[in-house]
């Protein structure tokens, strides 16, 4: 076995150094059944010194033992750089080879991440767990066939780049409140409860439609349009309430015409054609434009609050949840009462 001096550069007078690993870089591929020939000369050998002394003061390397030594110019081909094993091809540095091995780690079955395909100990760990990068891989393949690809509806692809520019376009402000409705709710119930079977109920949104009117008479900045100048805006004299009712095909607005003139029992009628209308498809032009207000319910999947979007050109929108049972403290005691969360999103150049 031969021995090679290796020259350090000079660390300011460090006489000593601990060589912590060998890095060898593959020039030439020898085969294993070819003579190799002895080099035309050799270095002449150094002094003897005392094996203690060598082994602390000299880092040194042992070429493989199938190979000859060669010139300590040229770095040693590392065969088990790129090796061949159990059919598959695999790079990887002697500690991490030695890592491989500790761990029960098949190289040639890890995809490398490192620097041109280096197996990494990082390849390792997941190998090691189960998660190879090629076990990964063919996961994600194998989910392709787990995946349904469906069209939108038509309503959803010509409301979506609409819905999408007011989000964007529009500085959104979102208020969260609570109204207490255990006198409405049992006065629903009462009017419901003396109307023949066969006659439509009213819903708690006639009676939302008929406060929001009032509302928005009391401030009539909410129930106006911003100009395309952003310069100023339009106060609306008439209350047209837009209502979002959810369809097969999507979402769609119907819009309760001059609210502000119509009775309780006008506007319950009003509502149940327009959602049959909607839900049906046989909605007129006419009865999804003009809108000056919107009220969008999502009581029926529950939640206790949500952003409603803003319909440019209007200036706010209405968002109604689930109402629930709320314990209220009179001053002695905690009493339950039917609780309606709601929020107001508005445009904050306006409002």
């Amino acid at each position: 076995m031969a021995i090679e001096k290796l020259i350090i550069p000079d660390f300011d007078g460090a006489q000593e150094i601990t060589v912590v690993e060998v890095y060898i870089i593959a020039l030439i591929e020898v085969s294993s059944d070819a003579a190799v020939p002895e080099p035309a000369e050799q270095k002449q050998a150094e002094p003897e010194q005392p094996k203690e002394a060598e082994a602390a003061q000299q880092p040194v390397a042992k070429p493989p033992a199938d190979q000859s030594p060669q010139s300590a110019a040229q770095d040693i081909p590392d065969a088990a750089d790129n090796t061949t094993e159990q059919g598959g091809t695999y790079h990887a540095t002697p500690s991490t080879r030695s890592y491989a091995r500790e761990h029960k780690v098949n190289l040639s079955a890890v995809t490398g991440t490192g620097p041109k395909g280096r197996i990494v100990r990082e390849d390792i760990d997941r190998a090691a767990a189960g998660q190879g990068a090629g076990t990964a891989t063919a996961a994600a393949k194998s989910t392709t066939d787990l995946v349904e690809f469906r069209e939108l509806s038509r309503i959803q692809k010509i409301s979506g780049p609409y819905l999408l520019k007011n989000w964007q376009g529009i500085p959104h402000v979102t208020q969260f409140e609570e109204a207490d409705i255990e006198e409405l709710e049992a006065f629903r119930k009462k009017i419901n409860g003396e109307r023949h079977s066969d006659e439509a109920k009213f819903s708690p949104l006639v009676f939302v439609v008929k406060a929001v009117v009032a509302t928005l008479q009391q401030f009539p900045t909410f129930n106006a349009s911003l100009s395309e100048d952003g310069k100023s805006i339009e106060l609306k004299k008439y209350y047209n309430i837009g209502i979002a009712v959810d369809t097969p095909e999507g979402l769609t607005v119907p819009v309760v015409k001059h609210a502000d003139q119509l009775s309780l029992t006008e506007i319950r009628d009003e509502l149940q054609r327009l959602s049959l209308a909607a839900r049906s498809g046989k909605l007129a032009i006419n009865d999804i434009q003009d809108g000056t207000f919107n009220i969008s319910s999502l009581g029926g999947i529950g939640g206790t609050g949500f952003t409603p979007i803003v319909s440019s050109p209007q200036v706010a929108v209405l968002g109604l949840s689930r109402s629930f049972i709320k314990p209220v403290y009179d001053g002695q005691n905690f009493i339950p009462r039917l609780t309606l969360p709601f929020s107001v999103s508005y445009d904050h150049r306006v409002i």
